[in-house]
């Protein structure tokens, strides 16, 4: 928490407001924030209820018309908002997101200095329509962590914020909303390598193994995909299955290593990965779906299933 907040305190352009938003947190992060002394940094409380719910509550209590995201074990480095400030102006009320570029620090090798992740990018104003690839709309998906944005607030409030219902702890509540974005709204994209992830502050976390040895919930642009193609226009409802395509053949896969080889097959089903995958990993995904338990009788045919779409 301290380098996070010592980041944003750095900042070459220092008028804002930080909000800190203490979600539930026993590690001592909230008394680091009382204990800063800097007059623009304000702390609000509440229960545990997870990543969504907790940005979520700072969006609400924004009183500017821009906002940025910082998770508590990252760091931006001293230009992000002034760079990112400039970048947005600079294209005009149009834009809605613009989203710089991230370089990672391994506690082992050290810095790893930022490429271009994705041949399908390029720099500038970009925005989705019928004619755009879907590879090169798969890239900007990937491309938009939110971490590394700035984004006009009646934007996001527009769209209704992160994914935060249930009982907290989800698998691609920030993805919940960037699927709703890259659908609607116009975005900058920045290789400017302007924010910092520690992989070390993950994988050293109190929780991080038990995370990763968690059953994980289906991710909520999956499993409330209707409210994904409710906003999704028309002209673009081809994109935005292809775009699920992906998302769907690694869940039916995680389900199938859990044991839930039925509904993961349902999952192979209703994305239509049959026609949208690549075939390779398509067989791989249904053999891993078909397999049968010991004892039990072979399937009477190895042919998959047609599938039914989306629905």
């Amino acid at each position: 928490m301290k380098r996070a907040l010592d980041s944003v305190l750095r900042q070459t352009y220092e008028d804002f407001e930080a909000i800190v938003v203490d979600d539930g947190s026993t590690d001592g992060g909230a008394d680091v924030v009382r204990s800063c002394g800097d007059g623009r940094v304000r702390i609000v409380a509440q229960e545990n209820a997870g990543p969504g719910a907790a940005r979520n509550r700072g969006l609400a209590e924004v009183r500017t018309e821009l906002v940025s995201f910082l998770d508590a074990d990252d760091e931006w480095l001293p230009t992000f908002l002034e760079e990112n400030l400039r970048t947005l102006e600079a294209c005009g009320p149009e834009v809605s997101v613009v989203c710089a570029a991230s370089v990672v620090h391994e506690p082992r090798t050290g810095w790893r200095p930022f490429r271009n992740p994705h041949r399908h990018l390029r720099e500038g104003a970009w925005r989705l329509s019928p004619e755009t690839p879907w590879k090169e709309a798969s890239a900007v998906l990937d491309y938009l962590q939110w971490w590394k944005t700035i984004s006009r607030v009646e934007c996001l409030r527009k769209w209704g914020g992160f994914f935060d219902r249930g009982p907290g702890g989800y698998h691609g509540e920030d993805l919940w909303l960037s699927f709703k974005v890259v659908l609607n709204e116009s975005i900058v994209l920045s290789f400017r390598p302007l924010h910092v992830y520690h992989t070390e502050a993950s994988e050293l976390a109190p929780h991080a193994d038990a995370w990763r040895d968690a059953v994980r919930p289906i991710a909520p642009f999956l499993s409330h995909v209707e409210e994904i193609e409710a906003v999704c226009p028309e002209p673009l409802r081809e994109h935005l299955r292809h775009l699920l395509a992906p998302f769907a053949l690694g869940t039916a896969k995680y389900l199938a290593s859990r044991g839930q080889r039925e509904l993961g097959r349902d999952f192979l089903d209703r994305f239509d990965c049959r026609s949208l995958s690549p075939r390779s990993r398509y067989v791989r995904a249904w053999l891993l779906t078909s397999r049968l338990r010991p004892g039990s009788p072979r399937s009477a045919s190895p042919t998959p299933r047609a599938p039914a779409g989306p629905r």
